[in-house]
């Protein structure tokens, strides 16, 4: 009798990471419930690597916010390559239709891609999957910002936090 064996599926690995210290959260504007502004607060933010070509950048923050919410919690990730010809950032809101999105800039060209974010409101993490394609080649720093504010507008924000990563080596 042959026994088949199948391996275990391979654990992500995390890329990049970081925490942040909590109650930092700069408040700039009125407008807005103290609440709603601190919602912000970065906890952890993880770069985690789930197959060959994708990549899923998650924040874990003090509370997400409703959907349907009039205003948005948005989180930038900006990353920064050994020299300057090359850039990437990541961009979304606690909406999981907000335009979310990711891209790339070299010296080559530009590379745009659309993102759908997951939401845990239990567990007060957000995330999105993002390609290959709109990755930094392999080394890079990491930033991340956190603002409570409106999503795509030039209106002001309400608050905001930061948070640096390790940087990225994959």
């Amino acid at each position: 009798m042959t026994v088949a064996t199948v391996a275990p599926a391979s654990a992500a690995e995390v890329i990049s990471s970081g925490r942040d210290d909590r109650g930092d959260v700069r408040i700039l504007e009125s407008g807005l419930s103290h609440r709603n502004k601190v919602s912000i607060d970065l906890r952890k933010a993880t770069i985690t690597r789930v197959s060959e070509k994708r990549f899923r950048f998650t924040v874990k923050i003090r509370r997400v916010a409703a959907r349907k919410a009039r205003w948005d919690q948005m989180f930038f990730f900006t990353m920064s390559g050994r020299s300057d010809d090359e850039t990437a950032s990541v961009g979304f809101s606690q909406k999981p239709r907000g335009g979310a999105y990711a891209s790339t800039h070299t010296d080559n060209g530009d590379t745009w891609c659309d993102l759908v974010v997951r939401r845990d409101r239990d567990r007060h993490r957000l995330s999105v999957t993002v390609p290959q394609r709109c990755m930094p080649s392999n080394r890079a720093r990491v930033r991340l910002a956190a603002y409570t504010g409106l999503f795509r507008s030039n209106a002001p924000p309400f608050s905001i936090d930061r948070a640096k990563l390790t940087r990225i080596r994959y």
